[in-house]
């Protein structure tokens, strides 16, 4: 079953990259288009639905993974520091459980 759909998926793949890019123009948007071709290419389409729907964002990903310059006092947030603790233990944990950060 695995083995179909890494087929199927590989198949998808090829036919999406042999078959003609669009025509470049100001009017193109990229989500209309792959809503239009989620019946040829399914699972190409659920991952660009899931990569396009990330919000853009001006922040350096140095500054958005960082807690070392996020400060948090009685003015900033109503959380006892016990919660505070326990959040960035969750976060920090969360992120080894899934491979983000690695300890050596």
């Amino acid at each position: 079953m695995e083995e179909e759909q890494c087929a199927e998926s590989k198949s998808e793949v090829t036919r999406y990259l042999l078959d003609g890019c669009e025509k470049s123009s100001k009017d193109f948007d990229v989500l209309k288009w792959w809503k239009s071709s989620s019946s040829k290419y399914p699972i190409l389409s659920k991952i660009a639905k899931d990569v396009l729907a990330i919000p853009v964002s001006t922040i350096a990903s140095e500054s958005a993974f960082s807690t070392s310059g996020r400060v948090i006092d009685a003015f900033r947030s109503s959380l006892s520091p016990k919660m505070v603790e326990a959040l960035i233990c969750t976060k920090i944990g969360y992120a080894l459980l899934h491979g983000l950060i690695f300890v050596q």
